[in-house]
């Protein structure tokens, strides 16, 4: 779940904050993952379909939430996350009338494309590169491969309790090889190392928002794009959790897209990038076995507690 943190952070350098902002939002938006988590944990009273599918800061509102960033700052980008929240709890609610649009066919296509969005900016990490025309970095890739080489070996050939760690010994790896290339200086462990374990994120001018109806199709098509993957990602729970299964629960279905226009709503309001459920994290559930909807609960109290463990 916490892979993906990396996608404020580049938010947030593209607009030009500091550090402490960087820091403010990465942990707002994982206070708001942490809730979403849970609240699809639930199961019952409209809200939550009762799987373990994790809320993250997903890529498909990544593009939307820079734009709206550069044109209005921060206050403009919570604003419309609270559109995209608030139209995908609409959707939810009608989703049961509008089932026989989003055939198979359309949802595959839609969570392949979210993942197909974020290849550019995968690749310009793992290269190095910034800017059209520079040239490859590579004491970059090399680090980058070593990482995913081996997040995928353990993937694929480690035992299935070991497979649950794959991202978290890559990540690491990564940032023992980087502090030996150089990639990552002594002063920047130190100032990490620095950092109180405990205290509160920074809210100033959290609670400014502002809006803007050019700004309104866009969002609205994110969300629904962004609903149509939680549609998948719950399919794909019910499968893994019942092996008999033949057609989708419609409300349960519906409920958990509730859980996630919730999530979607609160990452607007405490000031967060909009997060989504995340594929990666279903698949990693099914293929580990580690299925239990108690797992929800647990790793978004983590993720809430974390989040005011790294907050200057």
């Amino acid at each position: 779940m916490s892979s993906p943190l990396v996608l404020p952070i580049v938010l947030i350098s593209e607009i030009g904050r500091g550090p402490d902002q960087v820091r403010a939002v990465v942990a707002l938006t994982m206070i708001a993952c942490g809730i979403g988590t849970i609240l699809q944990a639930l199961r019952g009273h409209g809200i939550g379909s009762g799987f373990l599918c994790p809320n993250l800061c997903g890529p498909n509102f990544f593009a939307a939430s820079v734009q709206a960033a550069w044109l209005g700052g921060l206050p403009l980008m919570r604003g419309m996350t609270i559109v995209a929240g608030l139209v995908e709890l609409v959707f939810a609610r009608l989703f049961h009338r509008l089932e026989f649009l989003f055939p198979p066919e359309i949802t595959g296509m839609v969570v392949m494309m979210v993942g197909i969005g974020i290849v550019p900016l995968g690749v310009s990490k793992f290269l190095g590169v910034n800017y059209g025309g520079e040239p490859i970095q590579l004491t970059n890739f090399i680090v980058a491969a070593i990482c995913l080489l081996v997040m995928v070996g353990v993937n694929v050939w480690a035992k299935s309790k070991l497979k649950l760690y794959a991202v978290l010994m890559g990540m690491a790896l990564g940032y023992v090889l980087s502090y030996v290339t150089g990639l990552l200086s002594p002063l920047q462990f130190a100032e990490a190392l620095a950092v109180s374990w405990l205290a509160w994120p920074v809210l100033d001018g959290m609670w400014d928002f502002a809006f803007s109806w050019s700004l309104v199709p866009t969002f609205a098509i994110v969300s629904i794009t962004g609903a149509l993957k939680s549609f998948g990602n719950l399919i794909l729970c019910e499968k893994v959790n019942d092996d008999d299964w033949r057609q989708p629960n419609i409300k349960r279905v519906s409920d958990g897209l509730v859980a996630d226009g919730l999530c979607v709503t609160i990452s607007g309001l405490l000031g967060g990038m909009a997060s989504d459920t995340s594929a990666s994290n279903v698949s990693l559930s099914s293929a580990s076995g580690a299925t239990s909807r108690v797992i929800g609960f647990v790793a978004g109290g983590l993720f809430i507690h974390n989040d005011i463990s790294n907050c200057a």
